[in-house]
């Protein structure tokens, strides 16, 4: 397209536009705006042209004529269009300005409420995250003391119940120690048989009706006994560990049957947090006669448990009570 069409071109674009702003069809006052600014910018840029457009078809001299008599008409009819439209154009120009500064300054007014209006959200944000920071500072410092508030009570709490503890471990020493010490004087006052007896008889008033667990009871305190004095040499028999669960069920939860194995010669000695029954006897190369009355001793007391056990049999048949006194009086 040759460059005076795009100018007719231009023209009738910027006709157009007149003709719907006179028409008032074109009633949005931006687009108006928009409108009129894009042909103030095109008649500004086409305005250079359309002089030499002029110029050209205006020149007499025929040695210097570029157009043709056709060409000259249409050339001179355009730019009488063209210095005609310019007046409309610079008119409605001004009425669109005169029409678009209130609605400039309404809008900048709004622009400035909306920023101002982000401003105050934005300071309101700001206001409410340091508002809901401080509360968390406080809240986490609330918590820190409140947890160290409990650390403190649970640590003084395990100080008295450390306290407590040690109180009752003291006590429960003394207790032992005074039982120990009882027990010490209690089986140096009384007879290996005597002592039978007296454990005996506690053991049948523990059991009560149950005569059953009696006789379990005291068939497991004869197998101890019994591979003492069968096995004197055998040190495994010697000693017993009061922790040991078959013989905890059998023996070492029954006072009356440990009483029995005190009566044999064994004692408590405390090795290691670990209480042991260990069997004191003379040493046989040393003191024979001493360790020999004691293996009698052993063997006797061995049989009156084997009358025990009798009588308890014969209990089963004759459903006569055994009399504890007589069976273990007999030698």
């Amino acid at each position: 397209m040759s460059e005076f069409k795009r100018a007719q071109a231009e023209l009738d674009k910027m006709s157009a536009f007149l003709e719907q702003v006179e028409a008032n069809a074109l009633t949005d006052i931006e687009a108006r705006k928009h409108g009129i600014v894009g042909v103030l910018q095109s008649i500004e840029d086409w305005q250079p042209k359309v002089d030499k457009f002029k110029k050209k078809a205006m020149e007499k001299d025929k040695d210097k004529q570029v157009y043709g008599e056709a060409m000259v008409t249409k050339v001179l009819a355009f730019v009488a269009q063209w210095e005609a439209l310019l007046p409309k154009i610079e008119e409605w120009a001004e009425r669109i300005d005169e029409e678009f500064a209130p609605y400039q300054s309404e809008k900048e007014a709004q622009l400035e409420a909306e920023r101002q209006r982000k401003e105050q959200r934005e300071r309101e944000r700001q206001e409410r995250e340091e508002r809901q920071r401080r509360e968390a500072e406080e809240a986490a410092k609330k918590a820190a003391e409140e947890a160290a508030r409990k650390q403190a009570e649970r640590l003084e709490e395990l100080r008295l119940e450390k306290e407590k503890a040690e109180r009752a471990a003291r006590l429960e020493r003394e207790r032992e120690e005074e039982r120990r010490n009882d027990l010490s004087t209690y089986l140096a006052q009384n007879t290996a048989s005597q002592v039978l007896l007296d454990s005996v008889r506690m053991l049948q008033s523990a059991m009560g009706p149950n005569k059953s667990l009696f006789e379990t009871t005291l068939k497991a305190v004869h197998g101890v006994i019994s591979n003492v004095v069968s096995y004197p040499d055998e040190e495994q028999f010697k000693t017993i560990r009061k922790s040991n669960p078959r013989f905890h069920s059998d023996v070492g939860q029954h006072p009356g049957a440990i009483g029995c194995l005190f009566a044999v010669g064994f004692r408590e000695r405390y090795e290691e947090n670990e209480t042991l029954l260990v069997l004191q006897e003379p040493n046989v190369m040393e003191e024979y006669e001493e360790w020999k009355e004691w293996m009698d001793q052993a063997a006797l007391i061995k049989k009156r448990l084997d009358s025990v056990l009798e009588a308890i049999s014969r209990e089963k048949y004759t459903h006569r009570p055994v009399d504890l006194l007589y069976v273990l009086g007999q030698e």
